[in-house]
């Protein structure tokens, strides 16, 4: 089933409005119930409208976020401004992989360390939308800037990131900000004296970055560059003018020209230093196993004082019910829609093909199918938003009867809510069957 499938298997489950919102209390209670009836300890004391929590970053709590933003975004029936369509975040993890007949549960194989996942589902891939897919994009883009410095270091390239930014105030859309500001940076990259810079500092390539976050001063639309040089040509000029006095009087005239300004000890900021490439990929949002050297992706609790909140920060927010962060939310996307928030200059990406990193050739751990769920059973997970929970129940249970009931609780609150008819209880016996076609669970065969 492919996603715009989804919109008339939407439709079939009924009206927007009608997704289950059941509240913590009566879930509980449900599932306090079900435990009585079948005693397998505490598989399914969870609620499916929890709101995320502020002190970690997990693969549950992004799913969470996930959850909220589908809410947002059916409740205020959100569409592309390209096709006119449901917007595809709404539909992220709806549908099954084209193909596919299941989707599957994968475990690890640490059952101390117990993670679960999800395979063979359709994705909306919106970086600015879905905190799902922007931190499996983030992590992509990150190895493919850290093949980029593997790649200076054989080339004899010194990394050296700039970061441009702009005055704003509290009043200005984030639409009309990012507008001026692209402009500028147009004008600036395209500029003969910007020609002249790559000339004589030995510009070979670069990586552009767009970061957005919200503060006391409203939108903070910015971008960090990341600029390889030729190091001999890097020596030679160095005693002849900084590189951050020729650079930034060009950016304060094109933020001029563009009817936007900025402060000169603040506009162009030039870093050089030895950890300059963990420093952007920090810029981007993720960090570096120290043990490992894998990439991941930080998502909340970004917020400060200084650098203001990051879009997944204000959505966590609008989860508690802050209606200014929904509307920030709302904003953010319609105007982020259809960029791209990590460019490369022309020709540098097909150069990193090649590049090997350090660890690529260690063995991963890899998380193995373990069950399939029928599209159905997948469906009253999707309307209850219980996808967190799910992959919870799964990995710290690791028993199929466990996430079987789990389902059976999730199929109560919406019969019992109305939201389908009291005979759909018929599936339960079919989904004990694994000879039947419309089944719940069946364990993969390893």
């Amino acid at each position: 089933m492919t996603i715009n499938e989804a919109h008339a298997s939407h439709a079939t489950w009924g009206s927007a409005n009608h997704m289950i919102a059941q509240t913590p209390t009566n879930t509980k209670n449900q599932a306090k119930n079900a435990l009585q009836e079948h005693p397998l300890g505490n598989i399914a004391l969870l609620s499916s409208t929890s709101v995320i929590s502020d002190k970690q970053d997990t693969k549950q709590s992004r799913y969470k976020l996930l959850a909220s933003a589908q809410k947002i975004l059916i409740k205020n029936n959100v569409v592309s401004p390209r096709s006119g369509n449901p917007h595809r975040t709404r539909f992220c993890h709806a549908c099954r992989t084209y193909g596919k007949d299941y989707i599957t549960i994968k475990l690890n194989n640490n059952d101390i360390n117990s993670e679960a996942s999800i395979g063979n589902i359709q994705t909306c891939g919106s970086v600015w939308s879905c905190p799902i897919c922007a931190a499996r994009e983030a992590v992509k883009k990150g190895l493919e800037v850290k093949r980029a410095l593997q790649y200076a270091k054989t080339e004899h390239l010194v990394p050296i990131m700039v970061a441009l930014t702009a005055q704003h105030s509290i009043g200005t859309p984030l639409a009309k900000f990012k507008s001026k500001f692209k402009s500028a940076w147009k004008m600036f990259s395209s500029h003969r004296q910007w020609r002249k810079f790559k000339k004589r500092y030995g510009l070979k390539h670069w990586i552009a970055n767009r970061e957005i976050t919200y503060g006391r001063s409203g939108w903070h639309y910015h971008m960090h560059l990341l600029l390889f040089m030729d190091a001999a040509s890097l020596k030679y000029a160095a005693d002849d003018i900084k590189l951050e006095q020729a650079l930034t009087a060009l950016w304060l005239h094109c933020l001029a020209h563009n009817d936007l300004s900025g402060i000169g000890e603040y506009a162009l900021n030039v870093s050089a230093h030895e950890n300059v490439g963990a420093d952007y990929l920090t810029k981007i949002g993720l960090t570096e196993d120290a043990k490992t050297g894998d990439l991941q992706y930080e998502m909340t609790g970004q917020g400060n004082k200084k650098s203001g909140y990051t879009i997944w920060d204000i959505l966590r927010h609008a989860s508690y019910g802050d209606e200014k962060s929904e509307r920030l939310y709302l904003e953010f996307i319609a105007a982020m829609f259809g960029d791209s928030f990590l460019s490369f200059s022309k020709h540098f990406l097909p150069l990193l093909e090649d590049i090997k990193l350090d660890g690529d050739d260690d063995e991963k751990e890899t998380k193995k199918d373990w069950i399939e769920i029928a599209p159905y059973w997948w469906r009253i997970v999707f309307r209850c938003y219980a996808i967190a929970d799910l992959l919870e129940v799964a990995a710290r249970t690791r028993n199929i009867e466990a996430v079987r009931e789990f389902l059976f609780i999730l199929q109560d609150e919406l019969i019992e809510s109305k939201k389908l008819p009291d005979w759909h209880r018929h599936y339960r016996t079919i989904a004990r069957s694994s000879e039947d076609n419309i089944i719940c669970l069946r364990e993969v065969a390893q």
